[in-house]
């Protein structure tokens, strides 16, 4: 799927799995706070649903920041064995969780620099840059990164929620790639690819898809909306 379709789906995904943040927060040992846990929920899911392309050095992700995301796709192209490999797998899934769970640990700052980047490149794939030119969109990123942070109110329950959302959107885009023709190598490094359909990236289906996206999302909220399950 294209980098579009993925950041699409990914928001309905995420719409449709806000209700299991706060249990999943509260299972993992934080302690919930509510709609905050949302916001670093929905930041990391948006840049997770794109995060596995990271190893296409042409990809729209490896321009979304510039000389920082080209310089990241060719390491993560060279160490994952080149595209839709390491990074399209279980294994992959788990790196990216990882990671953003280390950070999260580690560092409030280095925390919400994360949010900033995976909110870039979600945003970019969207192509909700605001303006055509880089450096808005970096600006734009980063000050959504600082707010997610400031709003969050503890590193530690921003943690748990980005780690859920950020596990979420890699899982969409695996299965995203999935029905299509060159399929994933789920359980890599063992070999084999998953096939769920043959379908081919960037034909008519994909534009309707797109739609169902889009259009599912706000319906999927509002009924949790109406169900009283935010």
């Amino acid at each position: 799927m294209l980098g579009k379709s993925h950041a699409a789906s990914g928001l309905m995904v995420i719409a449709a799995t806000l209700p299991m943040v706060q249990p999943v927060v509260e299972a993992a040992g934080g302690t919930s706070n509510g709609m905050v846990d949302y916001l670093p929920f929905a930041a990391a899911g948006l840049g997770g649903a794109v995060l596995p392309d990271i190893d296409h050095p042409n990809g729209t992700i490896a321009r979304s920041l510039g000389p920082v995301t080209k310089t990241l796709s060719h390491i993560a192209n060279l160490v994952s064995g080149g595209h839709r490999q390491g990074t399209h797998s279980l294994v992959g899934a788990a790196v990216f969780s990882g990671i953003t769970y280390g950070i999260g640990m580690w560092n409030p700052i280095a925390f919400g620099a994360w949010l900033a980047f995976l909110f870039a490149m979600g945003s970019g794939a969207l192509n909700l840059k605001m303006t055509k030119g880089m450096r808005t969109h970096v600006a734009i990123s980063v000050a959504v990164g600082g707010s997610l942070l400031a709003v969050a109110g503890t590193t530690q329950i921003s943690v748990h929620a980005a780690v859920f959302g950020t596990a979420v959107g890699v899982l969409t885009h695996l299965l995203g790639d999935a029905i299509t023709k060159q399929g994933i190598p789920l359980l890599w490094p063992f070999g084999g690819r998953v096939r769920l359909a043959r379908l081919t990236t960037g034909e008519a289906w994909e534009d309707v898809a797109r739609a169902i996206f889009f259009g599912a999302t706000p319906i999927i909220l509002g009924w949790w909306t109406v169900a009283g399950m935010l």
